[in-house]
């Protein structure tokens, strides 16, 4: 069985998505125990800033964590870093 749900605003649709996102990150990031490196775009479209910010909070446990924010200075603050690809591999490698 499909389900469609319709959102008059684009907007509204990334609000309930993120809501949705918040239980699991609350759930399961304190289970976290390794190293982590999160990533993330200034301006990115789909995952709201704040949700950066919410997961270094739940992650409790880890290691070690390493938070990078990429800018428009850098065109790297897009979804997955796109304007700049070369330079996410390069923090992700070193």
């Amino acid at each position: 069985m499909k389900r469609v749900i319709a959102y008059d605003i684009l907007s509204d649709f990334f609000d309930v998505l993120t809501h949705q996102m918040d239980p699991a990150l609350k759930t399961f990031s304190h289970l976290i125990l390794q190293d982590v490196l999160l990533l993330a775009g200034q301006n990115d479209h789909y995952v709201p800033i704040k949700q950066f910010t919410d997961q270094i909070l739940t992650l409790t446990n880890v290691r070690s964590l390493t938070a990078r924010m990429f800018t428009s200075k850098e065109t790297a603050d897009t979804h997955y870093q796109i304007g700049n690809l070369g330079l996410a591999a390069n923090v992700m490698l070193h």
